[in-house]
């Protein structure tokens, strides 16, 4: 049951707030002198006082009131105390309202009024204690996690940013990719920098790159890396992100940025948790499709066309032993221009080469399926399609056929 302290030389006006109050199921406790308040405040839980201000015969000054309101606020500063006098004094009112006091009544009072006051103020104050424990609780426990954890200077105040710290720090030591997901600005790359700080790896690398920043045309030369002559411009052998954060962590920023292809790379790499460098394929690095000299005349992106190719050779590259006998030929005609990747590996089965260019449908235990969609979507793309069947003597045989449009026609 709540307890307020009505602190009252009047014996009749306390006895008339313990009627009111015991109707609504709130006890109510008397002292009859400031000294005596101090030990009911003390030895009982009050939730809330009610205090005159004026103590002694012929007072109306209010002064003792006014000081007895200071002692009180001063030992329990989250005490509600309601003023209660039979002397209104408007200025003694707003300064004391201005301190600290919750409100300031006269006699007599409206019961209505006053009830709904105290009912108001007791349930605040019971709301407050609330969330001073809970701040208590949440403060105690972030300063065990930091003096446990290395936090890398991340402040916060939250519940929810408390359990994502709890759980980096727990997290740390397991040796699995984590995603980190939340808006701009909630913390994700200091949560990242928590779990490298934490893992078995903390004197590694710790390598942060913002891939929704990367260009799309160079997004496996920067992440995976590049040998020279792999494209346009590479003098020389380029180290990845991959790389160089090996035996540490590597932060990826802005997946969703990312384009959809740019993400199955990643999804790819992630899952076989292997990568090669850009066109370390040898016999292929070299190829170039430049539309403009060839004596076709199809029109399309030379970079995507070329990657469609490379992926296309990798992949008769992975079906067979190393020593795959691989072939790429390029046929001209009047009105198709069509190239042919052929190798002697070991073929599709009829199942395989119906689905084969179906999204998520991989003949590989570690394939994710989306090599050969991706590759017939550029294709249609530029207005082309691609065509895949097994050899008559073995191996497989991928065309791809484009338009060739007449040169009076333009593009």
């Amino acid at each position: 049951m709540n307890q307020i302290l009505v602190i009252d030389d009047n014996i009749g006006i306390a006895t008339a707030l313990e009627v009111l109050f015991s109707l609504y199921e709130i006890q109510t406790l008397h002292a009859n002198s400031p000294q005596q308040r101090l030990i009911l405040l003390q030895s009982h839980n009050i939730d809330l006082v009610i205090q005159d201000m004026n103590f002694t015969e012929d007072t109306t000054s209010g002064e003792e009131g006014r000081t007895l309101f200071k002692q009180i606020h001063q030992q329990y500063p989250d005490l509600p105390v309601i003023l209660l006098t039979a002397w209104e004094n408007i200025e003694t009112a707003v300064d004391l309202v201005k301190a600290g006091a919750c409100d300031y009544l006269t006699k007599p009072w409206d019961d209505t009024k006053l009830v709904t006051t105290v009912k108001n103020l007791i349930e605040l104050g019971q709301l407050r204690q609330q969330t001073n424990s809970m701040l208590s609780q949440k403060s105690s426990l972030a300063k065990s996690l930091a003096e446990q954890y290395d936090l890398c200077g991340t402040i916060f105040n939250s519940q929810a940013m408390l359990q994502t710290m709890t759980m980096a720090t727990q997290i740390a030591h397991a040796d699995i990719p984590v995603l980190i997901t939340g808006p701009n600005g909630c913390g994700k790359e200091k949560v990242a920098e928590t779990i490298q700080a934490n893992s078995s790896v903390k004197q590694k690398p710790f390598v942060k790159v913002n891939v929704g920043a990367l260009p799309i045309e160079l997004l496996e030369a920067e992440l995976f890396g590049a040998e020279a002559g792999a494209f346009t411009g590479a003098q020389k052998k380029r180290v990845g992100r991959f790389e160089a954060a090996d035996g540490g962590t590597l932060f990826l920023d802005e997946i969703g940025n990312l384009p959809l292809s740019g993400q199955i790379k990643l999804l790819r790499v992630i899952q076989i948790e292997t990568w090669s460098f850009l066109s370390s394929l040898r016999q292929i690095k070299n190829f170039n499709l430049d539309c403009k000299k060839n004596a076709a005349n199809i029109y399309c992106d030379p970079a995507q066309i070329q990657q469609v190719i490379i992926n296309l050779i990798k992949n008769a590259h992975e079906s067979g032993s190393a020593e795959v006998d691989i072939s790429l030929s390029i046929k001209v005609a009047t009105d198709s221009f069509e190239i042919q990747i052929k190798d002697r590996g070991k073929g599709m089965s009829e199942t395989n080469l119906s689905n084969a260019l179906l999204p998520f449908y991989s003949t590989k235990s570690e394939g994710t399926g989306l090599g050969l969609p991706l590759c017939r979507e550029i294709v249609e793309a530029h207005g082309g399609k691609i065509l895949i069947g097994n050899r008559y003597k073995g191996g497989l045989k991928v065309t791809i056929i484009f338009p060739n449009f007449p040169l009076n026609k333009g593009k």
